[in-house]
């Protein structure tokens, strides 16, 4: 029994790159070949997926049981462990052997969840975001190849290619896929019922993410099929790489200035604040403002960012749909007040002219209003790419509400729990090919004749084609 992995294949969506790709063929009736009486009796198995981000690496430790007498659902989905630790691995670029040990804080810390005899049961990846794919092919393989033999070293249950580096589209699919399930917006629908499914917006240091369904319209190079409870959709993807708040930083303060200093001026510093030392992208700058600093200044100098720089399409049905938006989105509107942070983590809507509003305030801040925080010398230039962001690149009236969130069901609102049912399916899938139907228990016959009663509510992901 090598990991346990018994119901997870009911919960999770067919995504399909291609409809006639490799590896879209439905799972019917198959379980698992590892299911034995230990996993029969064993209530408890985890999932780990490891988020490798441009500021921070995330542990997220899915926990999930397993029941089939009695039960209405054939598993639940328990709880998810979280923890980060900082610089992200890009930072680690000179340092691979750096990168490695934040890795192994996250393992030691998973290990204290997990029951030590399902350790090596227990499946694991590690998927890099924006900040590694910003770096050379040499310096990215330098730090995954150091941080895969810390992963094989910890016990846990690790596929060949377990470690690597996410693609935007996948990125921002399972990132939907998490947002529209916690939500409840993945539940059977009539065919003829309006969408529910919600706009996922994801602001990470590196790279931006938009995905949602596109009802009928169609964008070649940016759809994907997806077929979830028997509908098919067609979601329109993007990641822009360079679009995350950290990168944009870098290149709106650069604007200004000659190309390779490390001396940089803008409009978007309040008059009379200095970053000295700034450390991004293995280089430390020193960001300054400019005589015409002002919001006026600034807005115009992000909006030439986003318009011309950029290749940030603008999409007039975003306007009337339900939008959330998370990761840094929701930091900057929480830092600010734009929402309650009680309940904790739960957030809230807020008019996208919030952001323009809260950046004309502190683009006017004075030096010893600023405090200790890393981040409030930065909240002029944040807010005011965030909403140029929203505003001149994605289309958004000012008066267009959208959801500012970080959590829901106490989960974290990321690309980590689709990525992480993909996993585990990923594992069943390969293992019980080689299944020898005669050598199954008399509870392996139990699940499977439940699961034929239950064929229609089956909720199967697939491999995803990248």
């Amino acid at each position: 029994m090598r990991f346990h992995i018994l119901f997870i294949f009911l919960f999770i969506i067919a995504i399909r790159a291609n409809p006639e790709s490799e590896g879209s063929e439905t799972i019917k009736d198959e379980l698992s070949p590892e299911l034995a009486e230990e996993e029969a009796h064993e209530p408890r198995f985890f999932a780990a997926v490891i988020d490798a981000g441009s500021t921070g690496t995330r542990l997220h430790l899915f926990e999930f049981k397993h029941s089939v007498q009695g039960a209405t659902e054939p598993f639940e989905l328990l709880r998810e462990v979280f923890k980060e630790v900082k610089p992200g691995l890009s930072s680690f670029a000179d340092n691979p052997a750096g990168a490695a040990s934040s890795v192994d804080i996250l393992l030691s810390h998973a290990k204290t969840v997990i029951p030590e005899r399902l350790v090596p049961h227990t499946p694991i990846i590690l998927q890099a975001t924006a900040g590694l794919r910003l770096l050379s092919k040499e310096e990215a393989d330098d730090i995954l190849i150091r941080v895969k033999k810390t992963v094989e070293a910890s016990g846990l249950l690790l596929g060949d290619d377990a470690v690597g580096i996410l693609s935007g589209r996948d990125e921002g699919i399972f990132a939907w896929f998490t947002l529209n399930f916690l939500t409840g917006r993945l539940s059977f629908i009539e065919e003829d019922a309006e969408d529910r499914t919600a706009v996922a917006l994801d602001l990470g240091g590196g790279s931006t993410q938009i995905t949602f369904n596109l009802q009928g319209s169609y964008e070649e190079d940016r759809s994907h099929q997806v077929s979830i409870f028997g509908r098919d959709f067609e979601l329109y993807s993007h990641s822009y790489l360079g679009n995350g708040l950290i990168a944009a930083r870098l290149s709106i303060a650069s604007l200004l200035s000659e190309d390779e200093s490390t001396l940089l001026k803008t409009h978007c510093l309040p008059p009379g604040i200095i970053i000295e030392d700034w450390k991004y992208a293995g280089k430390v700058f020193e960001v300054s403002p400019s005589e015409k600093a002002s919001f006026e200044k600034c807005l115009e100098q992000v909006r030439h960012f986003v318009e011309n720089v950029t290749e940030v399409r603008k999409i007039e049905s975003l306007n009337t749909l339900p939008i959330f938006a998370f990761s840094y989105f929701y930091d900057r509107g929480v830092q600010v007040g734009m929402i309650r942070t009680e309940p904790k983590t739960r957030g809230g809507w807020i008019q996208v002219k919030q952001f323009r509003l809260a950046a004309e305030e502190w683009c006017k801040i004075k030096p010893d209003e600023l405090g200790l925080e890393h981040w409030k010398p930065w909240l002029c230039m944040d807010l005011t790419y965030i909403y140029s962001l929203l505003s001149d690149g994605y289309g958004l009236s000012d008066e267009k509400n959208i959801h500012l969130t970080k959590k829901m069901r106490e989960m974290e609102v990321s690309w980590a729990l689709g990525a992480g049912f993909h996993l585990l399916n990923s594992y069943h899938k390969e293992h019980f090919e080689n299944f020898n139907n005669k050598n199954s228990t008399s509870i392996f016959k139990e699940v499977v004749s439940y699961i034929s009663t239950k064929a229609t509510n089956v909720l199967v992901f697939l491999n995803l084609i990248s």
